[in-house]
């Protein structure tokens, strides 16, 4: 059953460990385009917070990237079924899909062909939520579904609201909902090898030559838009920039603080990987090729 599926490459690991560049040499090399599976990187007007790729980034196509303003409703169910469908695009133009990114859920999602729970997003519901802190809907979700907390970020507001949406309004644990279906596609996960000293100087240098006062100016024009409350305004390098802003950090602290909580997401991701025990992992290009040639000419 396996082998008469598409092929399917996915390509993760820690923040800032390097998947965008080896993704894109990798299409490059194996006619592909890229599928994003980084929850952040979904949002129109947050470029360089999220350092997501431009659509046709290195010369390769990229799907989902920047298409979603930060004050719209958007859910695993809806990432799902658009996944799904450029990845099934892709395969119907001749090419080899890549689906990259950090984002476990979405991931999963996609590879283990999730089932989604039935709950329709409520606006009023949500907006209620968003007024409390991270910290406070988080510890509410390990009351009332521990495995769910496991497997979302802290900080992940928007992750960590729709789960208790879909726990508040079904009456019954996020976590027992998510069920394996049967495969849609045949994959080989590549995950990038990074310790975390690594992705520590990785996003020193990020910040240092890639966001600096452009976050900064960046956030400052969210916020003339945008509540700081919204869940995508909580993604890594928004609130650091947001409480220099408002006077509460200088602004070498708030970069240290960015590199702090950077680290712990990365070691919460790698921790989270680490559970998978199907993802081939690789140090370099020519490591990643070899395997990808292998399940090729599977």
């Amino acid at each position: 059953m396996k082998n008469k599926l598409q092929k399917l490459i996915v390509v993760l690991g820690p923040t800032a460990s390097g998947k965008t560049e080896l993704a894109i040499k990798l299409a490059k090399k194996f006619n592909g385009e890229i599928v994003n599976a980084d929850s952040r990187a979904i949002y129109r007007d947050m470029k360089v917070g999220t350092d997501r790729p431009e659509k046709n980034e290195g010369g390769v196509r990229h799907h989902l990237v920047g298409f979603l303003l930060p004050d719209k409703d958007f859910n695993l169910a809806e990432y799902k079924q658009l996944a799904v469908g450029k990845i099934n695009d892709i395969l119907r133009r001749g090419k080899q899909p890549f689906l990259v990114g950090g984002t476990w859920l979405y991931i999963s999602a996609i590879t283990d062909n999730l089932e989604i729970p039935n709950v329709k997003p409520n606006k009023s519901w949500r907006k209620a939520q968003e007024k409390f802190q991270s910290e406070t809907l988080y510890k509410k979700l390990q009351r009332l579904d521990l495995s769910a907390a496991e497997r979302i970020h802290q900080n992940d507001k928007r992750r960590i609201i729709r789960a208790l949406e879909v726990i508040h309004f079904s009456g019954q644990p996020i976590s027992k909902q998510q069920k394996k279906g049967k495969p849609i596609f045949n994959v080989l996960k590549i995950g990038i090898k990074r310790d975390l000293d690594e992705v520590e100087k990785r996003v020193k240098k990020r910040i240092k030559i890639k966001m600096g006062d452009a976050l900064i100016r960046e956030i400052r024009r969210l916020l003339k838009k945008y509540s700081s409350n919204l869940p995508a305004m909580s993604s890594l390098g928004y609130p650091e920039m947001i409480k220099y802003i408002k006077g509460e950090l200088s602004k070498e602290d708030a970069f240290f603080l960015l590199a702090k909580n950077t680290r712990r997401f990365a070691r919460y991701q790698i921790n989270t990987f680490r559970q998978d025990k199907n993802i081939k992992w690789v140090k370099n290009l020519q490591d990643a090729s070899n395997k990808i040639k292998g399940f090729l000419k599977k």
